[in-house]
Formats: C-alpha cells, structure tokens, sequence
C-alpha cells in the first residue's frame, strides 16, 4: 500500500533560521564574558559535554570552581583578535560591543558558529532555551529578541511535561524498532505511528500507565501488520 506524500511550504514570513540539534560532545567551544549569562552558557554547554574555554579577566564563582576542577579551561585575560580561530562554537556574553565587533571579524567566512548573547542581531545563530526529560529535548526560541520569555515558556513547559515522558521515549525507541522489522514499507509506518499516538495513549501516559500504553501499541502494530 502506497501512501501519498504530501509535503507543504507554509507562506508565513521566515526569519532564515533553521532549527537543528548539534552533536557537540568533545567539540571546542569558546565563551566570552565571565558574569551571569555566560556562566549560563557554559552551563548549557558543560551539560551537552563540550570542551569549553572561557575568557575572561574576571568571572562569577561558578567558573572558578570549573576551572578548578578542570571541567573547562579559564583564560584570565580579555578577548584578543583571533581568540575564535580554533574553535567550532564562539558564545560571546561580555556585553563589548568593541570585542562583538572583533568577534564578527575573526568567525567571518569561516566554519565557525557565533551565538552573540550581548549583541543577538550579530551572531550566526541563536541559543533556545531547553529541558530535558531523559533523550527527550524541549526548546524554545524566540529568535534572540526575548531570551526571558523563552526561558518563561520553557519553565511552563517544563511543568506541564512530567519527567516519566523520558521513560516513555525509551518504551517507544523499542516499539519504534519492531515496528520497523514488522513493516517495511516508511509510508505505513508513518501512517501508523499518526494514528497510534491517539488521545487515549495520551491520557494513558500522563496519568503514569506507560506499561498500559505500551500494551495498547503493541496491539496496534500487531493488528497493523496483519492488515498491510
């Protein structure tokens, strides 16, 4: 059974940014400034296991403590020109309009991310705000021009979705796989996967019953297969 592909480009305005989830484990990111905002980058960044140096001439008591126990590498030091050459991910939070400006200069035409948290009109990409519950990950993005009302929709968000939801996620990379040796076709199984996450799963797995949802899946793609 073949099914229709249906692919739709909506008309609404677009800003150019394109969302994308980046393995950064090991990767070598820079972060300029030392107060509150960069200490939360370096956080997110820490978190998401990349190599992060910070530059700064003086910085918040969390980077002391990373840098001794050295979990990042700490350049006492403003920003010099050329500081982002070797490095993938350059996060500037120092609020130096001099030193964006450098920062511009130093990442232009090369393969280099900059994320201006000082200076959000001026860097190549933003930073959402997010929460994890186990491999599931939220954002939300508000282009640079709110970085509090994404951090304010992410806390709603993160109260709304109850931590077992990663628990879930991990019961449905097994069904995922299963259903994938039980049917070939990726038309049918997105069709399924369309119907199987009905208002009655979810109910199910908010109210905690994840062992009943799963059942009723597994049903599902059992009934699925006999009919495709």
């Amino acid at each position: 059974m073949q099914i229709p592909c249906s692919i739709h480009i909506t008309n609404e305005e677009c800003s150019g940014l394109y969302p994308i989830n980046w393995k950064i484990t090991n990767r070598p990111c820079l972060v300029v400034g030392g107060g509150r905002i960069a200490c939360r980058k370096s956080a997110g960044l820490l978190q998401a296991g990349a190599a992060v140096t910070v530059i700064a001439p003086e910085a918040e008591p969390p980077v002391h403590e990373w840098a001794g126990q050295g979990k990042i590498q700490w350049i006492q030091r403003s920003y010099n020109k050329g500081d982002a050459g070797h490095f993938d991910l350059v996060v500037s939070a120092c609020g130096n309009r001099g030193t964006a400006l450098q920062i511009a200069q130093d990442t232009e035409g090369k393969n280099i991310l900059w994320n201006a948290a000082d200076y959000p009109e001026m860097g190549s990409c933003t930073l959402p705000a997010r929460f994890c519950r186990g491999s599931l990950m939220i954002t939300v993005s508000t282009e640079g021009h709110s970085p509090a009302l994404s951090r304010e929709i992410c806390r709603r968000l993160e109260e709304e979705i109850p931590p077992l939801y990663g628990e879930w996620l991990d019961r449905l990379s097994s069904l995922r796989q299963e259903m994938k040796t039980a049917v070939k076709n990726p038309a049918d199984r997105e069709k399924f996967w369309h119907q199987a996450f009905s208002r009655d799963i979810s109910a199910l797995v908010n109210a905690g019953n994840l062992k009943e949802a799963e059942a009723r899946i597994r049903y599902a793609i059992s009934r699925f297969r006999s009919k495709s």
